[in-house]
C-alpha cells in the first residue's frame, strides 16, 4: 500500500516538473512583443540565453542591468 502512494507522489512530482518546463518554454504574448521589437541580432542573443528556465523577459532585464552597471 505504501509503495503505491510513493509511486503516486513521484508521478505527481514528475507531472508538475514537466508542466513547469513546458510553461517556461512557451513565450507569452508580452515576450513575443518584446522579441519582435528587437533587432535580429539582439533577438538571437536573447533567445540563445533564454534557456534552462530563463524567460526572454528575464534575460532582457539582466542585459539592461548589466548595461546600466557598466555605464555607472
Amino acid at each position: 500500500m505504501t509503495l503505491s502512494w510513493k509511486f503516486a507522489g513521484l508521478a505527481a512530482c514528475v507531472g508538475v516538473l514537466i508542466a513547469a518546463a513546458a510553461y517556461a518554454q512557451t513565450p507569452t504574448a508580452l515576450e513575443q512583443a518584446e522579441l519582435a521589437g528587437l533587432s535580429p541580432d539582439l533577438r538571437s542573443q536573447v533567445q540563445a540565453k533564454a534557456t534552462g528556465g530563463n524567460s526572454a523577459t528575464e534575460v532582457l532585464q539582466v542585459m539592461l542591468l548589466n548595461i546600466r552597471s557598466v555605464r555607472e
